[in-house]
């Protein structure tokens, strides 16, 4: 009996395990259902470094995988770029299916010095872990300053006292390295020697530029004089630079040839006027000495006489006799305001100079030379024009300046020198109404210097005439 009860409870348990089966599919007819994998990334954050004005970072790849058995599919790739900055950055992807590769590559147009940061969000279906994300980080850095690079590294300069400037010159500003070198500024600073005699001046305050330097010689003695140019650019690394600058100032050389004093109008006899001009010119010791007239005043009548240089002049001004070429002035010719106007003679001076310093008598103009120079004296004293002897005549035709357009002519390969008193009035140059001043006649091409008296009494005039 009890072996029946058994067999009943036993096949009441076989039929219960037999539904619970059925019901949990285990008499099901269909194909089992395959696993899902997550989406797995390598690397799983991207960094992308750059500087301001440089080509962008290549692009990094990142690998797509599945984390275990079973396929992975519908692959999608987006960008988030939170609150931060958009438009920076681009992704693209090989495959839908695993395995596939995200390619992320970072777009620098228009962007800053600064940290940009986005999310690229993974999506596949099913997969257990969608959507990944993985962090993108682009840090923008600012562009390197260049170092300040001159050419040449030193300045030098090499004058002479008392000439003219030397040229400027310039010294070339660059940058080294990748960047723009910006704010440049240059200052000098003197070390020996005296200060004031350096300028600079640059083109630019972005290099390239060029920083011109300039030197003046006014006031300064002969000594070498140094100075720096500072060269600063706004946060270069190796600013400032510094440019030496030599100035190399050399002594006049001395002076060399013939020395010649001209001295005219020497005042009364025993004035003070002579003494003092006689002092500057026994101070310049020259080779030669050329009086332009009025030498000394006649002590009576209107006519140096011998007497006269003897007592008045040869006293003060006979220490350079022998050095002397004397012109004639208005006190020492002979000549009258009424026809025949005089006689054109100069005794005094004949006498005292003779013939080879002051030209033969009756016409006291003659020409020589001094080296290279030929030097003409003219007797062209108060009046002039018509108003004078025939003998010395100096208007057109006459034999004085006949004789001086032929000694310029035939002395044309020479430099020349006049000296001559002042003149007077206008003189007819050839027929017809039209008058031109005799100056012009001296003042031709082939005479480069002219020295001249004014007639007033006591005062110092000598000056150069106009010249070619």
């Amino acid at each position: 009996m009890a072996t029946i009860k058994v067999r009943g409870v036993l096949k009441g348990a076989l039929v219960l395990c037999v539904l619970a089966a059925f019901w949990n599919g285990a008499c099901s007819t269909s194909e089992p259902v395959p696993p899902h994998p997550g989406i797995q990334v390598t690397p799983a954050t991207v960094s992308f470094n750059d500087t301001v004005g440089a080509s962008a970072p290549g692009p990094q790849p990142i690998a797509i995988a599945a984390d275990g058995p079973g396929t992975l599919t519908g692959l999608r790739a987006a960008i988030d770029y939170g609150s931060g900055a958009p438009g920076w950055l681009s992704v693209s992807l090989s495959d839908t299916t695993a395995p596939a590769t995200l390619t992320v590559t970072p777009i620098t147009t228009g962007l800053n010095v600064a940290t940009y940061h986005a999310i690229v969000v993974i999506t596949a279906t099913s997969a257990t872990n969608s959507p990944l994300n993985v962090p993108i980080t682009f840090d923008i850095a600012a562009a390197p300053i260049p170092s300040i690079v001159v050419t040449p590294p030193a300045v030098t300069f090499q004058d002479t006292v008392g000439t003219s400037a030397p040229a400027p010159q310039t010294v070339a500003i660059t940058g080294n390295g990748r960047g723009t070198l910006t704010g440049l500024k240059a200052t000098v600073a003197y070390a020996s020697g005296g200060t004031g005699w350096l300028t600079v001046s640059l083109s630019d305050t972005t290099a390239p530029a060029t920083l011109t330097v300039r030197s003046a010689n006014t006031g300064l003695n002969a000594a070498s004089y140094r100075a720096t140019v500072n060269v600063t650019g706004t946060g270069s690394p190796n600013s400032p630079q510094t440019i030496p600058v030599t100035f190399n100032l050399a002594q006049a050389p001395p002076i060399t040839g013939v020395t010649i004093v001209a001295t005219a109008n020497m005042g009364r006899c025993g004035s003070d006027l002579a003494k003092e001009s006689a002092l500057v010119v026994a101070a310049a010791n020259p080779d030669y000495v050329f009086v332009l007239g009025s030498d000394a005043t006649p002590d009576s009548g209107k006519v140096t006489t011998l007497q006269d240089y003897m007592k008045c002049y040869d006293p003060v001004w006979g220490q350079f006799k022998n050095k002397t070429y004397a012109t004639l002035g208005d006190h020492e010719v002979d000549i009258d305001s009424t026809p025949p106007y005089g006689t054109g003679m100069a005794a005094g001076a004949d006498a005292y100079f003779g013939a080879a310093r002051v030209g033969p008598p009756g016409k006291n103009w003659q020409s020589f030379d001094l080296g290279s120079w030929h030097v003409v004296a003219l007797n062209v004293q108060t009046p002039g024009g018509y108003k004078r002897p025939e003998s010395i005549a100096y208007h057109a035709g006459t034999a004085q300046l006949n004789w001086l357009i032929n000694d310029l002519r035939s002395h044309s390969n020479k430099c020349t020198l006049a000296r001559l008193a002042p003149l007077r009035g206008r003189v007819r140059m050839g027929p017809g109404p039209r008058r031109t001043s005799t100056r012009r006649r001296i003042a031709t091409p082939t005479m480069d210097i002219a020295f001249r008296t004014c007639a007033a009494f006591g005062r110092r005039c000598m000056r150069t005439m106009p010249i070619s």
